[in-house]
């Protein structure tokens, strides 16, 4: 009964014990072949990024003052209340993510329930910043895109 309690004050608060998310990070000092799931372990390339089978819940960071080339591209789901999330960790100016000339810096397709946050995104010899596309594939919800 005490465990009940204690869930539903932290839903109340904003705070959902229950879900059940990890949280990637990225360094330009990481490496593809580290785990990426700590500030110490960080990815270091969007190739990888790219790879990643995420999850509602899941959190892409990317490293304050760090700056990634090249283009990323998901196709994820999260849920309603349980978002996945595309943001920065560390102190510093917010990460660019540099399209450096590709179609889009950051491609979202066909993705539900997806916030972006806290980056600069960048592409002066491409054609998008941010590009979102959805193919047959009905409606999309929960896309947000705040504080770039």
């Amino acid at each position: 009964m005490k465990q009940k309690i204690i869930i539903s004050i932290l839903i109340l608060a904003g705070i959902n014990p229950l879900v059940d998310g990890r949280d990637f990070y990225f360094s330009t000092n990481g490496s593809d072949s580290n785990s990426g799931l700590s500030p110490e372990t960080p990815f270091g390339t969007l190739q990888q990024a790219n790879k990643l089978d995420l999850n509602a819940g899941d959190r892409l960071l990317f490293k304050s003052g760090d700056r990634f080339t090249g283009m990323l591209w998901l196709d994820c789901h999260g849920e309603s209340g349980n978002e996945i999330v595309i943001s920065s960790y560390g102190t510093g100016p917010y990460p660019i993510l540099d399209g450096n000339g590709e179609e889009a810096a950051f491609r979202l397709h066909n993705s539900v329930c997806v916030t972006i946050e806290k980056l600069k995104i960048s592409n002066w010899k491409g054609t998008y910043g941010i590009y979102l596309t959805a193919e047959n594939a009905g409606e999309k919800r929960g896309l947000v895109i705040r504080d770039l």
